[in-house]
């Protein structure tokens, strides 16, 4: 799953339709017009096997005078070329049902979590079994650890799929939410209530209108923040946790959610990755992330 950009950059389909130049009224008026495209039947060739010779009784009933009598099929000519074709159409049948079969496989496998799907991250070895943050322990000032894989909500359906696969985006504003109003009303499972509710959800994953429109409806601001060192330090510095939307990388083969919570002392970022207690241990460089990032939002309280 990719997550949806921000309004306007929603591609537009176009199509036209070619004008047909013989029309039936054409047709009707043009006699010339229509045996061009009807021509009189003529007579077909005649074998020039001698055993093949006609009397002249039996030409007459194989090419009457008379133009509306159906035209005598030359059945063994076409039967050479349907022949001919026959290899060809069996090949077509087979490659069509190898891919109807592939895309029935893959499909599955998707449903099964077994393939990356946009709006997901890598795998994690351990995420199926990740325990995220108690609740108790949720408190204003403090971004909790939060995962997607948490079997609290892991297997709700979300954007067309389980939670543990597509749900990076609602678990990342759940931590910020937390981080900034203190309150515990919106764990993971009701942020992807208001999600899809919203309208954010979608089989990509989720929309980034979520990280500002969906901010704003938590009474949340949202501030884009440019994918660079010094203003990602500013926002941190403020207090202000930041939601990335990552691109394929590190972190995922398609799209994925991650928040940047603050600068070790070593000048690292330190990262929450919903779906990996792995990466949200490890420090990151600020070339790492920015060279992956798609897209930056600092948050702070209306």
């Amino acid at each position: 799953m990719q997550p949806r950009r921000n309004a306007g950059q929603q591609g537009a389909r176009s199509g036209c339709e070619q004008a047909r130049p013989h029309s039936a009224y054409a047709r009707a008026a043009h006699p010339a017009s229509r045996n061009a495209c009807n021509p009189p039947h003529a007579h077909p060739r005649q074998p020039r096997n001698a055993h093949a010779a006609y009397s002249a009784k039996d030409r007459r009933c194989a090419h009457p005078a008379s133009a509306g009598t159906p035209f005598q099929q030359n059945y063994s000519g076409r039967s050479r070329r349907s022949s001919t074709r026959s290899p060809a159409t069996a090949v077509a049948a087979l490659i069509l049902v190898a891919a109807v079969g592939f895309a029935g496989w893959f499909s599955m496998q998707a449903i099964q979590g077994n393939l990356p799907v946009a709006d997901a991250a890598y795998r994690s070895p351990v995420a199926a079994t990740a325990q995220s943050t108690p609740m108790a322990q949720w408190e204003k000032g403090s971004v909790p650890l939060l995962y997607q894989t948490d079997p609290a909500w892991s297997n709700i359906r979300y954007a067309e799929n389980h939670f543990g696969e597509s749900g990076c985006g609602p678990t990342c504003m759940a931590m910020v939410y937390i981080a900034l109003t203190g309150a515990t009303d919106k764990d993971p499972a009701a942020m992807a209530e208001l999600a899809t509710k919203g309208g954010y959800a979608g089989p990509d994953g989720t929309a980034w209108l979520f990280m500002t429109e969906g901010a704003a409806s938590l009474g949340l601001a949202a501030t884009e923040v440019g994918a660079d060192e010094q203003s990602i330090r500013r926002e941190l510095v403020k207090g202000r946790p930041i939601i990335a939307s990552m691109g394929p990388g590190d972190f995922t083969t398609t799209g994925h959610f991650i928040v940047i919570t603050d600068i070790d002392k070593n000048s690292n970022l330190v990262i929450h990755d919903p779906n990996s207690p792995e990466r949200s241990a490890k420090a990151w460089s600020f070339d790492t992330v920015i060279g992956q990032c798609r897209a930056l939002w600092s948050y702070s309280l209306i």
